[in-house]
């Protein structure tokens, strides 16, 4: 979910979701017609073949994946090849991405090469890590955790 308050409010444009429920979007643009593009997005936890009650989110991808006739039968790719056409047509259209994401994944050391990849194919900056490094990033995301997995990205020309 995104909330917007305060005077930013005038500057939203179009907002949406995917048809999955796996991120929510909003549109800001500025007196010169500059965009930002705002999602908010997660990443289920489960590897591909995990087996999951039938309300999970990865359940329930499961599913639209099955319906839609996609025999990859990978949550964990699927939004992130969804999210790079969502952003590469959002940039055609003069938008510059900030994505807010719950990953279930490191970026950074990840044995899975996807998420690493899919951050430096888009051309998105981890500003905390990039102000602080490894050794300046001491909390974890996750309560029973030891590493972080939820991540503010922000398109390199912002």
């Amino acid at each position: 979910m995104i909330a917007m308050v305060g005077p930013q409010v005038g500057r939203i444009g179009r907002t949406g979701s995917d048809p999955w429920g796996r991120f929510s979007w909003q549109e800001m643009k500025d007196h010169r017609d500059q965009g930002i593009l705002i999602i908010s997005a997660y990443r289920v936890s489960q590897t591909k073949g995990t087996k999951s009650g039938p309300t999970t989110s990865y359940s329930r991808q499961l599913n639209v994946m099955i319906i839609k006739g996609d025999t990859s039968l990978d949550p964990r790719s699927r939004i992130l090849q969804d999210l790079r056409k969502f952003i590469t047509d959002k940039r055609a259209e003069g938008f510059r991405p900030i994505l807010m994401m719950d990953a279930n994944d490191e970026w950074i050391d990840s044995g899975s090469k996807a998420f690493q990849n899919f951050v430096t194919e888009m051309q998105l900056e981890d500003l905390l890590y990039e102000k602080f490094g490894e050794a300046g990033i001491t909390s974890t995301t996750y309560s029973q955790g030891s590493r972080r997995i939820d991540f503010i990205l922000v398109d390199s020309m912002l």
